[in-house]
Parts: structure tokens; C-alpha cells; sequence
């Protein structure tokens, strides 16, 4: 073989090629002079055959009317994802956590759904296959398919980042909280209520109701979308649960706010009624009566919101609001009778003003606790959307997404489960499903009053859990010893604590009782109660304890002074027999049950059994309002 030098061989190589050239063109020549000679039939038969293998292998490959760009960074990497069965190759990571095909399929089904239920009439065609539809919605996106499939990637993502920031992200805790860790080695070890331990769980730990629902939902869903459905919800609870500690400062919310739009008012609500409808003089006694109890009211040294709420819990004969202390919450104009309309909605009304107004159904003692715009409102709530917005952010920017289109396949939509039938419905609204222990201890160099907690705080300690459980707010001692220092004396805390403050923050007593068997029945009947207690079992002076439920196990306590579990070997547990209770006990002091729903709301009460009331139309409550804005803000991101 003779081997010639490169320069040579390509001008060799290329004289051959135009040679060749030559001799095709001369065949098609002589082929196109033949074709005039009776071979015409034959053309129309391989056309026809050209045809035919043309239209098979159309049907081979799905047909796409939107066209692909084939960027493959990002859903335009292919124009059809379509495929008859997904797998298990991974397609998207973030952290630690992984995206394979047939996740993202369940993903891109609840996607699908949620947007047909939400929004019928801009919706695709569903009988054909959305690879074939162009997509208006997104101008980044050609067809349904990418929308879609855009759609259930950044789900995915926002979701794990969420869980990540759960499990990394410290939970935010007082700055006062200053834990022994070897006290709390030492006595706190193998009991129960640890679980419930201010500081004891650094990270997110779903509470019991929400774990509850977590179990519940492999009772309807299973395979990869049980496990979607999981971490779907734990992403919401935990946001949920970071919301709490998101509120918008003082000066966020200034910044913010604006005015315009309708007046709204809250209000606290006392009906009284006559003993006798039809008699004018029993009318007139049932006036005399409110005007009297407003009057002392005013005069009270304890004139402000909190005892006007428990002026209603105790003298309303309003069903419907008397254990919210009388709370309506932003009425306009047009939602209660006339005559109460008229003075809510007076222009020169402030927050603070009261009156008595007779109307047919009795004679109202009215407060006015807020008055403010719709434009207020909204932006109020638009802060606190955007505090949320902001973690996401954060979550989002310290966990980088990867993915791999190229490897992605999806099959057409068949599933009809939409991510607001899977999500928590959140309707009981509570924080706190049980009564968190605080440890006086653990806050011990904190003041009360001219004290140190360590020493003389059982009674605001013990006040500050069953007030966090009670509202569902954390109130942790420092807190309330900020707001309570003058209930500390030489001896401890004023019991008058138990019986005034309750309403301030929220809540109601319900009785105060020496009788032991009173105390007991109480717990028995799902009421929570606070126990003094003097020398003896519990303590070498005095004590104060919360008694939260009883059952054949005992009693469930909570106890704030850790030394006792170490002092005393019978203490180191969280139930203890009723005996245990009684012998030292001085009183017992029994609040009205946990409002967890609001009667007359149309979300989580009935109004249909709410009995007789003022308001007209459809009542959301506050924390209804609240929740749902948490709840559309996450179906939204």
C-alpha cells in the first residue's frame, strides 16, 4: 500500500469525491429520461410505500404540536416526557435528599389534579395527552406537560427544603432558657413528660395531634404517594409550627400598613335577658342590672379588656361567644342588629368605648377592642405572609437543586388526588395538644419581682404552662414574670394570681374549691386544675402544681421544681396517685375546657348549634383566618 503525505492524500481524496459527484448526477439523469417510458405506475406505487412506512413510524413516537427548545437545563429539554411506565433512575437531589421518576410521577399527578379542582375552566384537556397542548400559563414552558411538570419539581424542592431546614435549624428558644444538662441527666431520664420538656427537643418534632395524622394516612394511601403525602405534610406542620415564632415586628408592620377600605371593629359581647319577656318592669330591672355591672366594671382596679371577657364568660347568655370571653372578631358594618350596628360603626368610635344598647332579644354591654380599615388588615396579613416568604427563602438558598431532565419519563395523569385532600386540615388549631413542662431551674436567674425564679417561681412557672397550653401561645416563665412581678412575695406567689389573670390572657376560671372530691371530679370531667400545696409529699414550704387529666393510671402532673425528681425517688415519674395529691393540698383552683373551635365559625364550629346570637352572615374566627393563610400561602408556594 503506498502511503502519500498528508496534504497529498486530502487533494487526492477530494478529486475522487468530484468524480464521484459526476457519475450520480449522470445515473439520476438517465433515471429521469427512463421515467417517460411507461414506468409511471410503478412511481405512484413507491410513493404510496414511502407513505405508509412514513405514517408507522408517526405512530411510534408521541405527536408533539408544541415545539422543544432541547435546553437541558431546564423542563424544555425534551418536547415529550411521555413514556407507558415510569422507574426508579433519579432525576433531582437536594441536601441529602432524592428524586426518582416514580415519586416525581406521583408529584406531577397531584399537580395535575389540584389545578383541574382549583381551576376547571383554563384547565387542559384531560382525554389527551398534555404533551400535545400548548401551555398559556407559563411562557417559560411549551406545552401542559412541562407546565406540570415545572410545577411538581419546585414542589418537590420546596418541600425537602423544608424538611432539611426541620432537622438542621435549631428550634428558637428564650433567652433566658439556661438548662442544667446534668441536672436534667440526673433526674429527667426515663420519664414520660420529658417528651413535653421546654428545650428538650432542639430540633422539630411534630406534636402528637400532627403525628397522629401522620400514622392516619396510610389508612387511605400507600406506596410512593403515602410517602409523598408524608413528607408533604411534614414540610406544612413544620412551617406551620415556625410561623408561630415568624411574626411581623411592630416596626415591620408600620412599614407596611395602609389605610382605606371598610371599618372593621372586634368587639366583647354581654347579653343579658329579662326573666320575663313580656313584662316592661322585668325589662327595665334586666337594664338597671347592666348598667350596674358596667359601672362596676369601671370602677374596678381591674378595669380593662381581660375583665370585661370575664364579665361575659360569667353573666352572658350568649352561648355562642360567653366561653371566648364575648369575642367577635372583624365585623363590618351590616352583621349585627341596627341599633348595635349604628354605635359600632359610629365614626367618632375608639377602641376602649362601652355602652348598653336594649334590642328585642335583650339588653347588650358592649366594649369595643379594636377599630381599624380593611386596608389595615390586609396589609397586616400580607406581613405575615411575607415573613413566611422569607423563610422559604432562606430554606430554599442554603439548599442547591440539582436535575436531570434528560432522564426524567412520565406517564398521562390518572389519579385524582389533590394536595388539599392530603394536607393537615388544621382545624383544632392547637400548638400545644398538652401541657408543656417548664422547669424553674432552667430559667432560674430570671427576676420575679424582687426574687429569683429558682426559688420563689413554682406559682408563675406553674401559671405559665397551663397559660401556653390554654392559648396556644408560648408564655414561658420569663415572660409572665415580666408582666407579673407583683403577685411575687417573701413567701412565694399570691394565689390571686389564679383567680385574675386567667382572663387577661385568655382564659377562664372556672371554680375554686377546697373539696378535694370536687378537684377530682373536675379532672375526671376533662377540666384542668392548679393545686396548692403545703409541707409534705411535694414540697419542705409551699407548692404549686398543675394537675392536667387523671385515669386508672393516676394522675398526670406537672411538676416545675426538677429537684424534686431528684430528691425524692417517688417523683420520678409524671403520674402519681390521687392520694399523692390530697393529704396537703390547700385549694384547687379549675378552669373552664380548652376553646379549640369557635361555635359560630363556618370553618371549625357548627352554627347551626350555636344557639341564639347577634351575628348574621358567615363568621370566620381569627385563628380560622390565620390558619388558612398559612394553608393557601403553602398550596401556593
Amino acid at each position: 500500500m503506498l502511503f502519500l503525505p498528508d496534504a497529498v492524500q486530502r487533494k487526492s481524496d477530494k478529486v475522487i469525491a468530484m468524480k464521484q459527484k459526476w457519475i450520480l448526477l449522470l445515473c439520476l439523469l438517465l433515471a429521469l429520461s427512463f421515467a417517460g417510458c411507461g414506468k409511471q405506475t410503478a412511481s405512484h406505487t413507491d410513493a404510496r410505500q414511502a407513505e405508509s412506512t412514513a405514517a408507522e413510524t408517526t405512530e411510534t413516537v408521541p405527536e408533539t404540536t408544541v415545539p422543544a427548545d432541547g435546553n437541558p437545563s431546564d423542563v424544555t429539554c425534551k418536547g415529550s416526557y411521555r413514556a407507558d411506565a415510569t422507574n426508579s433512575s433519579l432525576v433531582a437531589a437536594v441536601g441529602g435528599k432524592q428524586l426518582t421518576n416514580d415519586m416525581l410521577q406521583v408529584y406531577y399527578e397531584l399537580e395535575v389534579a389540584s389545578y383541574m379542582a382549583a381551576d376547571p375552566e383554563t384547565a387542559p384537556d384531560l382525554t389527551q395527552s398534555l404533551d400535545t397542548q400548548s401551555c398559556p400559563m407559563d411562557g417559560s414552558v411549551n406545552s401542559w406537560q412541562q407546565y406540570f411538570l415545572k410545577k411538581a419539581i419546585d414542589r418537590w424542592y420546596h418541600v425537602q427544603a423544608l424538611i432539611i431546614a426541620s432537622e438542621e435549624k435549631p428550634v428558637p428558644l428564650d433567652e433566658a432558657f439556661a438548662p442544667n444538662e446534668e441536672l436534667h441527666e440526673e433526674c429527667m431520664v426515663n420519664i414520660p413528660a420529658i417528651k413535653f420538656l421546654y428545650g428538650e427537643q432542639k430540633y422539630y418534632v411534630p406534636n402528637t395531634m400532627h403525628q397522629a395524622y401522620l400514622d392516619s394516612l396510610s389508612e387511605t394511601l400507600q406506596g410512593q404517594t403515602l410517602r409523598a403525602a408524608e413528607d408533604i405534610n411534614l414540610a406544612y406542620m413544620y412551617l406551620t409550627t415556625m410561623g408561630y415564632y415568624l411574626e411581623p415586628t411592630d416596626e415591620e408592620l408600620a412599614a407596611a400598613t395602609r389605610t382605606g377600605g371598610e371599618t372593621y371593629v372586634d368587639i366583647r359581647h354581654v347579653l343579658l335577658q329579662p326573666e320575663d319577656s313580656s313584662s316592661e318592669r322585668s325589662w327595665t330591672d334586666c337594664e338597671r342590672r347592666a348598667e350596674r355591672l358596667l359601672a362596676s366594671w369601671k370602677s374596678s382596679f381591674r378595669r380593662g379588656e381581660g375583665s370585661f371577657a370575664e364579665l361575659a364568660y360569667n353573666e352572658s347568655r350568649e352561648e355562642a361567644t360567653r366561653k371566648e370571653g364575648g369575642f367577635y372578631y372583624q365585623l363590618h358594618k351590616g352583621q349585627l342588629p341596627q341599633e348595635l350596628d349604628d354605635w359600632c360603626f359610629d365614626p367618632e368610635r375608639a377602641a376602649g368605648d362601652t355602652t348598653v344598647i336594649q334590642t328585642d332579644s335583650g339588653i347588650h354591654m358592649l366594649y369595643i377592642s379594636r377599630v381599624y380599615s380593611a386596608g389595615e388588615a390586609e396589609s397586616e396579613a400580607a406581613a405575615k405572609q411575607q415573613k413566611l416568604a422569607d423563610f422559604v427563602k432562606e430554606c430554599l438558598d442554603g439548599n442547591a437543586l440539582s436535575v436531570s431532565y434528560s432522564a426524567i419519563v412520565l406517564q398521562d395523569p390518572t389519579q385524582t388526588t389533590t394536595y388539599d385532600s392530603i394536607l393537615y386540615p388544621d382545624i383544632a388549631h392547637e400548638r400545644y395538644p398538652e401541657i408543656p413542662i417548664y422547669l424553674q431551674q432552667d430559667f432560674g436567674d430570671t427576676m420575679y419581682g424582687n426574687y429569683k425564679l429558682r426559688s420563689h417561681g413554682c406559682g408563675i412557672t406553674s401559671l405559665a404552662m397551663l397559660s401556653t397550653y390554654m392559648t396556644d401561645t408560648e408564655l414561658t416563665p420569663p415572660t409572665l414574670c415580666a408582666r407579673y412581678g407583683k403577685y411575687c412575695h417573701s413567701n412565694g406567689t399570691d394565689c390571686m394570681i389564679f383567680k385574675y389573670e386567667p382572663p387577661v390572657l385568655g382564659f377562664y376560671l372556672k371554680k375554686q374549691t377546697y373539696k378535694p372530691e370536687e378537684a377530682k371530679q373536675a379532672l375526671e370531667d376533662g377540666y384542668v386544675v392548679v393545686s396548692s400545696q403545703i409541707k409534705g409529699y411535694w414540697t419542705r414550704g409551699g407548692h404549686y402544681i398543675v394537675l392536667e387529666s387523671i385515669d386508672e393510671d393516676g394522675v398526670q402532673v406537672r411538676d416545675s421544681n426538677v429537684y424534686n425528681y431528684k430528691r425524692l425517688p417517688a417523683h420520678q415519674q409524671d403520674r402519681h396517685a390521687w392520694s399523692d395529691i390530697t393529704p396537703k393540698s390547700t385549694s384547687y383552683w379549675i378552669y373552664e375546657k380548652k376553646q379549640t373551635t369557635s361555635p359560630l365559625c363556618t370553618r371549625c364550629g357548627d352554627p347551626s348549634q350555636a344557639g341564639d346570637t347577634i351575628f348574621t352572615g358567615d363568621y370566620l374566627c381569627r385563628r380560622c383566618e390565620e390558619a388558612l393563610a398559612r394553608r393557601n400561602f403553602f398550596l401556593g408556594l
